[in-house]
């Protein structure tokens, strides 16, 4: 009889574990399953999520991350006041669109200001300082370039045409290759972003193609911090010729001549 005892707490002792893996396994895969949902039903998985949380912050499994939703008020107010070192809008887009792999290897840091990051002293503070006097030689800018556009485009024939066909397909191609990414297992992360960023070719054809243009434009700026101004005059006179002549419809590179404490 104790035999028998001994017999049934041993099988108890190993059954145990073994069921409470299981049950893991089986919670997991159940998780798994309603994180591959949400691809086919996600806008009525976030609505159910919703009407049960009243109010609360509730969590969504995708197949590459956990989504965190707050919808009150005080909520939002906690999110807006955060350090970046806990919520960080810079992580969350570097996650999303994958630049290592869809920007000819480009990447930032997760934190807002790191090395790497430097237009956020430009976005954040000098362009909202400077928009009053900005606005409106931009917009007569806009107005004068798009003129001469028209009125020469009958004459102009040295258009980019692979510069234009890439930055068309850009976008399309950035958001299907971080989908793809995404959507793929942790370890084989480096091996499908290497593969896809072999075929989609636009962020190299940009990248080679505006590359030139930002280096002339540094080496313009460091003339004239040396006091080359006769110098950097005829260099931004020659520059903006040859941007017109091959990008004619990036505006924004036109823009900064008029405003030089943006690239100081």
């Amino acid at each position: 009889m104790a035999s028998s005892h001994r017999t049934v707490a041993a099988w108890s002792s190993l059954v145990n574990p073994i069921q409470r893996i299981l049950d893991c396994l089986l919670k997991l895969w159940v998780r798994q399953i309603g994180a591959w949902l949400y691809l086919f039903n996600g806008p009525r998985i976030i609505q159910r999520k919703f009407n049960k949380s009243q109010g609360r912050p509730f969590e969504i499994f995708t197949p590459d991350n956990r989504y965190v939703f707050a919808s009150s008020p005080q909520h939002i107010r906690e999110l807006d006041t955060a350090p970046d070192t806990v919520h960080s809008l810079q992580a969350a887009s570097r996650q999303m669109l994958q630049p290592r792999y869809t920007m000819h290897g480009f990447n930032w840091f997760d934190r807002r200001g790191t090395e790497g990051v430097g237009f956020v002293r430009a976005l954040r503070t000098l362009l909202p300082n400077n928009l009053p006097q900005i606005l409106p030689s931009l917009a007569v800018l806009i107005r004068s370039s798009f003129a001469e556009l028209h009125s020469k485009h009958a004459l102009v024939n040295a258009t980019h045409e692979a510069f234009m066909a890439s930055a068309l397909s850009y976008i399309e191609e950035t958001l299907i290759c971080a989908e793809l990414l995404r959507l793929s297992p942790t370890l084989l992360g480096p091996l499908v972003g290497a593969f896809i960023s072999r075929r989609l070719r636009s962020h190299e054809i940009i990248y080679a193609i505006l590359l030139p243009i930002a280096e002339q434009r540094c080496l313009e700026r460091d003339r004239k911090n040396l006091g080359h101004d006769e110098d950097s005059k005829q260099a931004e006179s020659a520059g903006t010729r040859q941007c017109r002549r091959e990008i004619p419809g990036i505006l924004v590179l036109l823009a900064p001549r008029q405003w030089p404490e943006l690239w100081a």
